[in-house]
C-alpha cells in the first residue's frame, strides 16, 4: 500500500533525472550558425557569411490552393557547399530543429535548383522550406543542425 502512495513521486523524480541527463548531454550550436554533421565531423556555417537572395515561389497546398512565398533565404545546397560537402555524394540530409523536430530531404531534391531552401528572416532562426512538398510536413522552423548521409 505504501508503494502506491510513493509511486507517482518516484516516477516524477526519475523523469526529471532523465530529462536533466538528456539536456546536459546535448551539444549546443553557437548562435548565428548552423551545425553540419558529415563523415563524423561537425562544421559550423555562419549564417552571416551566407549570401541571402530573394526567394520567390508559388506553393500549392494539399487542398490545391496556391500561396505565394516572397522571402530572403539561401538554397540548402549552398549551405552544404559552404561546409565543404560534395553534393554529388549526398544521398539524403536530415534537418533538425532546436526542438528536435526533423525532416529528411533527398540528395536528388537538393541537387535540383529551386526545390529546397532555408528562409532567413531578420533575427529569427532559419526555416527549412521544401518548395515541392504540398503538405508542408517537411518544413522545419528553428533549424540548428543538418546531418548529411
Amino acid at each position: 500500500m505504501k508503494l502506491r502512495k510513493w509511486l507517482p513521486l518516484l516516477l516524477v523524480i526519475v523523469t526529471a533525472l532523465v530529462a536533466v541527463i538528456y539536456i546536459s548531454g546535448r551539444e549546443t550550436v553557437p548562435e548565428g550558425t548552423l551545425a553540419v554533421d558529415t563523415k563524423g565531423e561537425t562544421v559550423y556555417v555562419s549564417l552571416a557569411e551566407l549570401t541571402a537572395e530573394e526567394i520567390s515561389a508559388t506553393l500549392t497546398d494539399a487542398k490545391g490552393e496556391e500561396h505565394s512565398l516572397e522571402a530572403k533565404g539561401v538554397w540548402l545546397s549552398a549551405v552544404l557547399e559552404a561546409a565543404g560537402v560534395d553534393m554529388r555524394a549526398v544521398s539524403q540530409v536530415t534537418v533538425l530543429a532546436s526542438d528536435e523536430y526533423s525532416a529528411t530531404v533527398t540528395g536528388e531534391e537538393l541537387r535540383t535548383d529551386g526545390k529546397v531552401c532555408l528562409l532567413l528572416e531578420g533575427d529569427e532562426a532559419p526555416e527549412l522550406v521544401v518548395l515541392v512538398d504540398p503538405n508542408r510536413k517537411r518544413n522545419v522552423s528553428s533549424v540548428e543542425r543538418i546531418t548529411v548521409d
